[in-house]
């Protein structure tokens, strides 16, 4: 079976992957403990390694797209 990388495999279980591409990976996954499904977006460790920018950029979109709640947002 497959594992998500670093903490996020201890909250979410791998169900099947969606899409991938040149800096990562999106994952359909089950949140552990709150039985429900959630969107995982993975960077990839060595594009990572390239640029601080890089993670800043990923970690700010997380963060802008955490924070949209919109019944017509999937």
């Amino acid at each position: 079976m497959t594992r998500l990388p670093g903490n996020c495999a201890e909250r979410f279980a791998p169900v099947r992957l969606l899409a991938a591409g040149a800096h990562g990976e999106v994952w359909l996954a089950e949140q552990v403990g709150l039985s429900r499904e959630a969107v995982v977006k993975l960077l990839r460790p060595q594009v990572a390694a390239l640029s601080d920018e890089l993670v800043a950029r990923f970690r700010n979109e997380a963060r802008v797209t955490a924070a949209l709640a919109h019944p017509g947002i999937v």
